[in-house]
Parts: structure tokens; sequence; C-alpha cells
């Protein structure tokens, strides 16, 4: 038992680490643009590549720890972050942070990312319980947004981006430690299920499963409404709108309050009703939630915070355990680092979009409503998938007291 919630706990402060410092990207850019001189495309194009690296990174990520154990692959991880942010602050130029934050530092995102950690819980929990333990995990990605971010905001204004780096590579080092510490024990858990995995893994198996695609499409169209879209155009959308600046904070904060409420309470939920029948109320609630957005006017924010925020990181867990599930017999681990990547394939996507709607239109109602069919059909490919998949669930009511089939994996 102490094991298994010691590999909830450190994913956890992975999670709040690494995604803090990518949530807090912006922070860095104009002290980049006055130390080096550089045009603010420049510096975007680090973020761009760093992005791009995460998801790549994302697809090898599970097969890894699936391979090498999730400690050693989350040691390994944290050490790159740790050495690509303590480099950057030496960076002679922007060429400099394009190798050590954009590349090497996010080779460490995405190795200490919920990828790595859905394989800890998968080794871990029983399948009944998996989608809560990794919900909590997830949990660390909104703790980062809501006290890292802001911490370094706060700390660059007062000692400059440097020291602010260089400390949160020291905690990455500190975290790295703390995964190496635990990989021993881990190492016992993997080498089962690397044979396990031996067996029955097949890549082919796994592309050729119609339940795959349906079960990747949502989870692009995910990335590019929440990633893309919101997290890129919402804010100008609505001081467009006339939405005052501290109104505008407020909400912000009502959504990630939501966030990490929904987080939580998607992964209890889906253990208990089935994780495609959440996901498809997910996009459902995050459908209407847009849909509330483009028809309310500027009071609608406060509509579309709450519902929004709901279901902001809460796919994430139903997803990945969903994966985990569906895929145990092919290549779930692979699965898992695909639906990642193509989340931010989507996101990329979304981010264009939004800008692309805009310059040709002068609004966003257009990218909008098509983001809510996106969603509409997403619910109704969850809930088929769901009655394909996962009929239990769709025909008996909550798992409660239900046995449970649990293999050695899940034990």
């Amino acid at each position: 038992m102490k094991d298994r919630w010691r590999w909830v706990v450190l994913p956890f402060c992975a999670l709040a680490l690494t995604m803090g410092v990518r949530s807090g990207f912006g922070v860095y850019v104009l002290p980049w643009e006055a130390e080096y001189g550089a045009s603010r495309t420049g510096i975007a194009s680090v973020s761009s590549l760093s992005l791009l690296v995460y998801g790549l990174g994302n697809v090898l990520a599970g097969s890894a720890a699936e391979r090498f154990g999730v400690g050693r692959v989350m040691a390994a991880s944290l050490a790159l972050v740790a050495v690509g942010l303590l480099a950057s602050t030496a960076a002679l130029d922007v060429g400099w942070l394009y190798l050590w934050y954009g590349v090497v530092a996010s080779v460490g995102f995405a190795g200490a990312s919920h990828v790595t950690a859905s394989v800890a819980v998968r080794h871990r929990f029983p399948d009944r319980r998996r989608s809560f333990a990794l919900s909590v995990v997830v949990a660390g990605m909104c703790a980062g947004q809501m006290a890292v971010v802001p911490a370094q905001v706060l700390g660059v204004a007062q000692w400059g981006w440097k020291p602010v780096l260089a400390s949160l590579a020291g905690l990455a080092a500190l975290l790295a430690l703390a995964a190496a510490f635990g990989s021993k024990s881990d190492a016992e858990v993997s080498a089962g299920h690397r044979v396990q995995a031996g067996r029955a893994s097949s890549v082919g198996a796994l592309l050729r499963d119609v339940r795959f695609w349906v079960f990747l499409a949502p989870y692009a169209v995910c990335g590019f409404t929440d990633s893309g879209l919101v997290d890129n155009h919402f804010v100008p959308y609505a001081r467009g709108l006339g939405v005052p600046e501290g109104a505008l904070a407020a909400s912000l904060s009502t959504l990630a309050a939501a966030n990490l409420a929904g987080t939580v309470a998607a992964g209890y939920l889906a253990d208990r009703w089935g994780r495609a029948a959440v996901l498809s109320v997910l996009y459902g609630v995050r459908g209407l939630a847009l849909a509330a957005l483009v028809a309310g006017g500027p009071q609608a924010v406060w509509a579309f915070a709450p519902l929004f925020g709901l279901t902001h990181f809460a796919t994430i867990a139903p997803t990945n355990t969903l994966a985990l599930s569906l895929f145990s017999g092919s290549a779930p681990a692979l699965a898992v680092g695909l639906a990642s990547f193509v989340h931010q394939v989507g996101a990329a996507l979304g981010a264009v979009a939004g800008g692309a709607a805009f310059d040709r239109l002068g609004s966003y109602e257009a990218v909008f409503a098509v983001s809510v069919g996106l969603l509409a059909a997403s619910a109704g490919g969850m809930g088929w998938l769901g009655r394909v998949a996962e009929p239990d669930f769709f025909g008996g009511g909550p798992v409660r007291g239900r046995p449970v089939r649990v293999g050695s994996e899940g034990r």
C-alpha cells in the first residue's frame, strides 16, 4: 500500500513542477527578449519546439516506462529537466535556448508526464481503482498552474529569471533523486509486467483495432478545444466582448478551481460509471460551455468558466485508463502515448484555427461553433465506444460491489 501511494505522490509532485514550468513559459518571454535582443517570434518558436518535442516524447514515454521501469524513466527525465533549465540560465543566445529548453528540458517534461504516471498506476492499482488514482496524480497539473506559475511571476519580478530557473532546476534534481530511490522496488514490479507485455504486445493489433481510432478522434478534438482554442484565444475573445480585466481574472480563477475539482471527480466517477461514459459527458459539458460563451455575451464568461473548467484536465485520467483497459492485449502504454501526441496535434491545430478565423472573419464565433459540433460528435463517439467496450457500465449501473476481474497487471 505504501509503495502504491508513493507512485501517486511522486508523479503528482513531478507534474506540478513540469506543468508549472511549461504553463509559465510566458513569464520568460519579455525577459528573454530583453536579454538576447530577440523577436517575439524567435522566443515563441522556443515554445513551439518544446511542444513538438513534448508530444513526440509522449509517444515513447509509456513504452520506455514499461521496458525500463517507471522509477528509472522518471528519474532520468527529471534529471534532464534539471540540466535543461540550469543550462538555459547560461545560454549565450536564443539558439542555446532551443537546445536546452526546447529539446533537453522538453524531453524531460515528456518522460515525467502523465503518460509515465499512467504506467505506474497500471502496475500498482486494480482496474476498478485506476481512474481515481490517476486523477489524483493529474491534479498535480492543476496544482502547478495554481501555485508554480504565480510563484514564477513573483520570483522573476523580484530576483530575475535566472535565479528562478535555477531554483526550479534544483527542485527537479531533488525529485529525480526521490524517483531514483524508489526505482529498486519499481524494478521488481516492472519486470513482471515486461514479461507479460512481451507476450501480448502488438502494435499491429492496436492499429488494426477500429476501437482505437474511435478512441483517438475525440482526444484530438479535446486538444483542439482546450490547449489549442481556449487556452490561446479565450482571453482575447473575452476582452473583445468588453469583459473588464478584474472580471476576466476572477473567471480564470473560477476556471482553475473547477479544473481541480473536475479532474478528481472525473476519475472517481469513471471507476464507477465507466470511462467512456464519463468522457462522453465531459465532451458534452464542454460543448455546452462553448455554446454558452458564444450565445451569451459578456456575462456568459461566468457560465463558461466553471463548466469548461470541470472538463479541462478531467479528460486525462479516464482517457489514459480507458486505453490501458481496452488495449491491454496489444500495446496499452503505446496507446496512451499516441493519445497524448494526438492531443498535442489537435492543440496545435486549434491554436492556428482560432488565429486564422479571427484574421479572416474578425471574430471567433465561427471556430467556436465548429468546436461545439466536434464536441457533440466526440460525445456520441465515446457513447458508442462505451456500449461496445464497457457494456457492463452501460447496462448494469455502478460497479461498486460487483466482482471485477483483475489480472496480474492490476494487483
